[in-house]
């Protein structure tokens, strides 16, 4: 039997109780006294999943000129393309630019991985992954992240307002957004709210596309590039979480679909992560990892991506 429940705080009260044979899904910041007080039921896995924070590509704040989006979407090589007659695009990876992911994914939540691309690396198939775009770094790029805020046109004589929406079932949203919205103030002089709402209230304005900038985190449900690439295309409708929308990509994407060869398959899903990622409609923080309890009465519980499992092996 599975419980699900979108209150992370309560999980682990469910297997104290003995209601709960695996719990996983606990808060982040209570993983350290979790590995050092139930050391033999602490279990930690790779996981297909990525924590990220989607920028609303149908709001003026980031949405480009609509003709100059399609005029560039006939581009064969989008690098061709210079970010400074893209204002909208340039606020976008300046925003990208100046997030210490390094910081965030192994001191502030810990065990985590620094996402250096969308889909992370282990994926089937996909073990290369793209090239890194140079806006898209570790540390944060605290040169180019001025340069591209700069070429947006803000500055001291523009200054910028940004809201982040983020659940307030885990605390660790919140300590992500505080850390982020310090170094887009120190970095980049920029005010930011926080709205920090319930599970329900983010789906409801997520679909209604209200919001600026959303955190939001997926895992794949199977091991391919397309669980992670698939959601950007412009007919998922809802599930575009961003709204992002390019022609190019739908191509790449449909042709992938069709393409039996894995090799061919592969360089096509690559080109059209290397355009999500040059358009940035998303900004990738870091790729997640999975921590379970599992109780001692659970035998067969082995390890692998997502801590996924075939039941009929476990006792």
């Amino acid at each position: 039997m599975y419980k699900i429940t979108a209150e992370s705080r309560t999980i682990f009260q469910h297997y104290q109780s003995g209601g709960l044979h695996v719990a996983s899904g606990m808060p982040e910041e209570n993983y350290a006294w979790l590995q050092s007080n139930h050391p033999n039921e602490f279990k930690s896995s790779t996981e297909l999943g990525v924590y990220y924070y989607a920028l609303n590509m149908t709001h003026p704040l980031f949405k480009e000129n609509l003709k100059l989006r399609q005029a560039l979407s006939t581009a064969t090589d989008r690098t061709d393309v210079t970010d400074s007659v893209q204002p909208k695009l340039a606020l976008r990876k300046a925003l990208s630019s100046a997030i210490d992911r390094e910081a965030i994914a192994t001191k502030l939540i810990k065990g985590k991985k620094p996402a250096l691309s969308f889909v992370p690396k282990g994926v089937s198939h996909y073990q290369e992954g793209v090239k890194t775009p140079d806006y898209l770094t570790k540390t944060s790029n605290i040169s180019l992240a001025r340069q591209c805020f700069k070429e947006a046109g803000y500055g001291d004589d523009k200054p910028l307002k940004v809201t982040i929406l983020h659940s307030n079932g885990s605390a660790s949203h919140k300590r992500i957004a505080v850390a982020i919205a310090s170094m887009w103030k120190d970095i980049l002089n920029i005010d930011v709210e926080m709205e920090g709402v319930e599970w329900r209230t983010v789906l409801s304005r997520r679909e209604k596309k209200d919001y600026q900038v959303l955190a939001g985190s997926w895992v794949a449900d199977y091991n391919d590039a397309e669980a992670f690439l698939g959601m950007f295309q412009s007919s998922v409708g809802k599930q575009n979480i961003p709204g992002f929308s390019n022609s190019v990509y739908d191509a790449l994407m449909g042709e992938a679909a069709k393409t039996l060869d894995l090799e061919k398959r592969s360089g096509l899903l690559k080109k059209a992560e290397a355009i999500l990622l040059h358009e940035a409609p998303v900004i990738p923080i870091y790729h997640t990892t999975n921590v379970a309890l599992v109780t001692p009465k659970l035998k067969g519980w082995g390890q692998g991506y997502n801590l996924t499992r075939n039941l009929k092996f476990v006792d």
